[in-house]
């Protein structure tokens, strides 16, 4: 019998018919390599918070009044995919095994059809799937198949208690205890399971952005609703782990479960706890009560994060399929994945990863503007000038207001470049690099927006300053306040005088410093007038003179101050 498709209206009434949801239900049930993604409950939610970008196709085999297999597709412009998109890690159809080639030949056939200029794309599927027979279908079609390493861990209890005995991780959570009560368990409630999800998506998006150059919540506000709904209707399917200090989430997971695998999904640890290896403890307990709960694998997922790699135990194989419009586009595509291949590896050569190449491409674009000649030109006569300040007392003793947050990643979050120089995942990743060094962002935002920021390094000991080419050592206690910026939509509401009356007060009072520093550029008058005004006191200047290949560097500040060679 010939395959049928139902989509859009026609797809939602099979997918409400009980008696084809029951169907279907059962099948997922006896297929022998289904996973979560494939689970009815979860394709319907899907189908429900991402209908406004994806329209439903279900293609499906009747026998004898019986569906016999059945794969769940979305539609968007000319691009079809598994329903799930790039929230379903693992992509397929649900049928028996034997009837494995027979169905996909009947839905490519379907395809051409009455989707002759869509292409279709699905990631991930076992290697089980790619049978002799499916394997010749594929040879002859305008298919690419690629494989891909998938990293898992078998849960070997004596290998995972050994690991958690090592001196090193028992140092890193005795450091963890010593901040507060250490606290691992997983939440199976969904009001629990909310609450969880909650906490994990800042620390999530902005590793994320600081790493791979995406905030997938931030990004996709469908996530979200997803998300919380399976905690809602779905929860069964959800294996969902925090880490605490106190009320503090230090790192969390949320996976999904079939049988007796879990499947990673989501996984994060916050920046401010960094130096203790917080995910790594996470990880090693997660897999500890996954061995206790009796479940035989963690699915670490394939991606090229080196983390995975260190925690995996063995490897298998999986696939992602791409069958092109025509040959022509298959053609021109492995030409283009041939020259990335080449360039990846003349980049491998020199030591530079995609993800700088990527950076140093944007900073060209960045540069290509009207005001390029005049870039040129200050790099070429350059004089500058930081003038360094002290205060030796706290002038913000009278705080009356403290409108920043401190630590705030939500507000980090909400940053928007104004200017070409400016870059939201750089801006990213540089706060997470501050914020792992020990420093501390002071932040004031609306509901949407990053209006004002400043940091705070406590306990600081040296500086370097690319504007001068020189640093400079403190004294012990010292504190150093930098790099105030406001939103310029909300300038001119004294957000600055703010920020910099509460980092005085919170660097005598929380961080117990006895001198306070903070550096400005000799053009900036309007900030040297308010630093002046908190009672600051020059103590010198950074000087950089640049005539075309000539540099001078002048150190005008006390000996004491100057920089030490590391």
């Amino acid at each position: 019998m010939d395959l049928k498709h139902a989509s859009a209206q026609h797809a939602w009434q099979l997918i409400n018919d009980p008696d084809f949801f029951q169907q279907w239900q059962n099948l997922y049930q006896l297929s022998d390599y289904a996973t979560p993604y494939q689970a009815p409950d979860y394709i319907k939610l899907w189908y429900q918070h991402y209908a406004h970008s994806y329209t439903p196709l279900i293609v499906y085999l009747p026998e004898h009044d019986q569906v016999q297999a059945i794969m769940c597709l979305a539609v968007r412009n000319q691009h079809i995919i598994a329903a799930g998109s790039h929230q379903a890690e693992y992509q397929g159809w649900l049928c028996q095994q034997q009837n494995t080639a027979v169905f996909f030949q009947k839905l490519l056939d379907l395809l051409d059809h009455h989707y002759a200029e869509h292409a279709l794309q699905l990631k991930y599927f076992p290697t089980e799937l790619i049978t002799d027979q499916l394997q010749h279908i594929i040879n002859k079609d305008r298919i690419l198949l690629t494989s891909h390493q998938r990293p898992l861990n078998t849960l070997d209890p004596a290998a995972i208690a050994q690991s958690l005995k090592k001196k090193s991780n028992k140092s890193r959570i005795n450091r963890l205890k010593k901040q507060g009560t250490l606290h691992f368990a997983r939440v199976t409630k969904p009001d629990e399971q909310i609450a969880l999800l909650k906490q994990m998506i800042p620390l999530y998006d902005f590793r994320q952005g600081a790493a791979n150059q995406s905030f997938p919540f931030l990004d996709d506000h469908s996530k979200h609703d997803f998300h919380q709904a399976l905690c809602q209707q779905q929860s069964h399917l959800l294996h969902m782990t925090g880490l605490w200090i106190d009320d503090k989430l230090v790192a969390a997971h949320l996976g999904f479960i079939h049988q007796h695998n879990v499947h990673l999904a989501i996984f994060c640890y916050s920046p401010f706890y960094s130096s203790h290896s917080p995910g790594k403890i996470h990880l090693l307990m997660l897999c500890e009560l996954l061995a206790q709960e009796g479940m035989s694998c963690f699915d670490l997922t394939p991606g090229g994060d080196p983390w995975k790699n260190r925690f995996a135990t063995t490897y298998d194989i999986v696939y992602e399929l791409y069958r092109y419009r025509n040959q022509r586009d298959k053609q021109v595509a492995t030409y283009l994945d041939k020259g990335l291949d080449h360039v990846k590896q003349g980049l491998a050569h020199f030591n530079i990863t995609p993800g700088q190449a990527k950076e140093t491409i944007n900073k060209i674009r960045r540069a290509a503007s009207p005001a390029l000649i005049t870039k040129v030109k200050q790099h070429l006569l350059q004089d500058t000038e930081l003038r360094i300040y002290q205060l030796t007392e706290d002038t913000a003793s009278s705080l009356t207001e403290a409108p920043f947050k401190i630590n705030h990643l939500d507000d980090l979050l909400k940053y928007i470049p104004c200017y070409n120089w400016q870059d939201r995942c750089r801006f990213t990743r540089e706060a997470l690099h501050r914020i792992e060094q020990g420093e501390i962002p002071y932040t004031y935002a609306d509901h949407s927006t990053l209006l004002s920021y400043a940091w705070l390094i406590p306990n600081a000991k040296q500086a370097f300053f690319n504007e001068v080419q020189q640093g400079m050592s403190f004294p012990p206690q010292s504190a150093v306040l930098y790099d105030s910026y406001t939103h310029p939509p909300a300038r001119g509401q004294g957000l600055h005088q703010l920020s910099l009356q509460q980092r005085i007060h919170d660097a005598f009072t929380v961080y117990r410093a006895k001198q306070l520093f903070i550096v400005v550029t000799a053009t900036n008058k309007v900030s040297r007038h308010v630093i002046e005004k908190y009672g600051f006191e020059y103590i010198g200047s950074l000087y950089y003179h640049r005539r075309f290949n000539k540099e001078e560097k002048v150190n005008r500040l006390p000996s004491i101050y100057h920089s030490q060679p590391v």
